[in-house]
């Protein structure tokens, strides 16, 4: 939580005033990553479309302002969250509950995802894997209901893989995954 803004933070959180403020919001769905006036993703520019991730800043700014550690805190719990999806999808799956809890385990402690967590431009990876394992856990859910509700699962995991795909677009896998 005590770590500083790094690479890609500096130019895409601290020094994007498009972030400061919901009027922009608009913009976060009509334009590449922005950045009043310019996309942006650091020191050279790309066309990212991740409007999803720009909303979330947006949010933590108006939570946390300049504060590096709310945005940290921030991604700790996307980090939890996704943490506690990969449980419950596996625990869905009928998946033992001890087996479930140490696939979770090794999923949060995995230094594959250190700087999707530590550094706060790689909020898109948790943040998509938020929205691609909660698709992925109403779809499934909806599968083994019999009842009325599976037709509002299946509307949510479409909400859910529209999200993650907003989010960062290697989620667009997901339906040849499903």
């Amino acid at each position: 939580l005590s770590n500083g803004f790094v690479f890609d933070d500096i130019s895409m959180i601290e020094n994007n005033a498009a972030i400061r403020s919901p009027r922009y919001a608009k913009l976060y769905f009509t334009r590449p990553f922005f950045s009043v006036g310019r996309p942006t993703t650091g020191p050279v520019e790309y066309d990212y479309y991740r409007p999803m991730v720009l909303v979330s800043y947006m949010v933590d700014y108006l939570l946390w302002g300049r504060s590096v550690r709310g945005y940290h805190f921030s991604n700790l719990v996307f980090h939890a969250a996704a943490t506690l999806l990969v449980f419950l999808l596996l625990r869905r799956l009928k998946l033992g509950a001890n087996a479930s809890f140490i696939a979770a385990a090794l999923f949060a402690v995995h230094p594959a995802v250190a700087d999707s967590v530590a550094g706060v431009s790689g909020r898109s990876d948790p943040l998509c894997a938020i929205f691609f394992l909660t698709s992925i856990y109403c779809y499934v859910r909806a599968r083994q209901t019999d009842s009325n509700r599976s037709p509002a699962l299946l509307i949510c995991s479409c909400i859910a893989f529209v999200l993650a795909v907003l989010t960062k677009e290697n989620a667009i896998a997901l339906p040849f995954i499903l």
